[in-house]
């Protein structure tokens, strides 16, 4: 529905200021703002969209059903890891309407997302799932290796990012929760 709804707000949008220029013929305006095409609009309208307008609520009603994930998060990570263990880190988000982005980070090592996508579907597959790669820092461990792994976190109802990870390596073969509040 973005789509044909940006296509409509943009027909409508160019046919109104025709008919102004039409309207007031003696108003001089530099020639880049003469017509503006449907597709040149179009295209601003879903740049706007992609942006900032998704995440907006007019009369309380989102104009996407997407989670806005937008934002530093700060958590502990209860690992499977060497029988145990708990270590504090940070997942960075970067989300438009299109694209998003996850970069989590330690004392110990950085991963960022590969791939990602957003399920609005009630159920199993809800939430924010990604594809990440993680690479150790110089000051670890020589026994930590760079590995993959996905992830998938949804938004509980206190406002907390609550995450679920794999780690997809045959030598370390770990999994664990994560548990995150948005830094204010």
């Amino acid at each position: 529905w973005t789509w044909c709804v940006a296509m409509l707000l943009a027909l409508a949008i160019s046919y109104g200021y025709m008919l102004l220029i039409e309207k007031f013929p003696s108003i001089e305006l530099p020639a880049v703002f003469e017509s503006p095409s449907l597709l040149g609009m179009f295209g601003v309208l879903m740049f706007v969209y992609d942006k900032w307008l998704w995440k907006v609520k007019i009369c309380g009603i989102k104009l996407s059903l997407i989670p806005d994930y937008n934002g530093i998060w700060e958590g502990s990570i209860c690992s499977s890891h060497n029988g145990g263990s708990m270590i504090s880190c940070t997942l960075e988000i970067k989300q438009t309407w299109s694209e998003i982005v996850c970069r989590l980070k330690t004392d110990k090592s950085c991963s960022y997302s590969v791939a990602a996508s957003i399920s609005t579907e009630i159920g199993p597959n809800e939430g924010l799932v990604w594809r990440y790669i993680n690479t150790p820092r110089n000051n670890c461990k020589a026994d930590m290796q760079m590995h993959h792994g996905v992830s998938r976190a949804i938004i509980n109802n206190v406002g907390e990012l609550e995450c679920d990870y794999y780690n997809c390596s045959r030598e370390r073969n770990t999994c664990g929760t994560i548990k995150f509040r948005k830094r204010v």
